[in-house]
């Protein structure tokens, strides 16, 4: 059923709420969700197919109804992610979400259902999300397979965690934007960075998961990238994402105070000015 705050908000929405999708099928969403918002006077469309990746298939059929696939470097692009493991697609949907880029799901080999909607999708450049371990060496083959692909770049590194970084890195490439702000979420479960994806698109931020300790990968990412993070925001309760982790994410995106050292000497007109780091003389 529809909780009340969910079926709440989306009344204070106003006009914006009017035309209400639900993805899935029943038994990812009953009848009775339909039921609810129609009776609270929304028009309701279902977007579903027989399992997850026949819905993924219609998600990207209706992004085709709406105004086509996005691009990214130039092509346009669709992402291919794990069918059975949330962690890839989630981390790319903001970046997804701003590029109108549709997120397909495979198992160990792509569907034909999926292939063909990727040749009606018109996509000349399917991102492969994750290792071979989450997307399979002939799933992506099988997508290079489709006669509008003209490249397939695998984004991945050791674990989630890495592959979300990039993933960062490569969006921040294709669009300047994604590398000055942040969302952070718990690395552990799907719910809060999905609920993000809009946010982070709107915010131009990359989805970055976490999990305590601080993923190596995660604060590495953040150090490398501190002369451009303006932002971060963190979406979950201290559950998801406890205090311990926000401090761990500031610190390591925050460029260190310099500090100089002046050595001088009596009765010499000269001395030596020692900066901890790079200083730029504006004045």
């Amino acid at each position: 059923s529809l909780s009340t705050s969910t079926l709440t908000q989306i009344s204070k929405m106003g006009a914006e709420s009017a035309n209400i999708w639900l993805v899935g099928g029943t038994s990812a969403l009953s009848a009775d969700v339909a039921t609810t918002l129609t009776a609270a006077g929304h028009v309701v469309k279902r977007i579903a197919g027989a399992d997850r990746y026949a819905t993924a298939d219609a998600v990207a059929a209706e992004i085709k109804v709406q105004g086509g696939a996005g691009s990214a470097g130039g092509y346009v692009t669709c992402m291919l992610a794990s069918g059975t493991s949330f962690a890839d697609a989630a981390s790319a949907s903001g970046f997804a979400y701003a590029s109108a880029t549709p997120i397909f799901l495979t198992g160990d080999t792509l569907s034909a259902g999926t292939s063909a909607q990727m040749k009606a999708s018109g996509c000349q450049q399917v991102v492969v999300l994750g290792g071979t371990s989450a997307v399979s060496a002939s799933a992506a083959t099988d997508a290079l397979a489709v006669s509008t692909v003209v490249v397939a770049p695998r984004l991945s590194g050791a674990d989630r965690y890495a592959t979300a970084t990039a993933m960062a890195t490569q969006f921040g490439t294709w669009t300047a934007g994604f590398k000055n702000s942040v969302v952070l979420v718990d690395g552990n479960n799907f719910p809060d960075a999905l609920a993000a994806s809009q946010y982070a698109a709107q915010q131009t931020s990359v989805i970055l998961p976490v999990t305590t300790p601080m993923p190596s990968a995660i604060s590495t990412w953040l150090t490398s990238k501190n002369a451009a993070i303006a932002n971060i925001a963190v979406v979950g309760g201290l559950t998801a994402v406890p205090a311990a982790l926000v401090t761990a994410a500031k610190t390591a995106s925050t460029i260190a105070k310099p500090t100089c050292v002046v050595t001088a000497t009596d009765g010499v007109d000269n001395g030596t000015v020692t900066w901890t780091s790079t200083a730029t003389m504006t004045d």
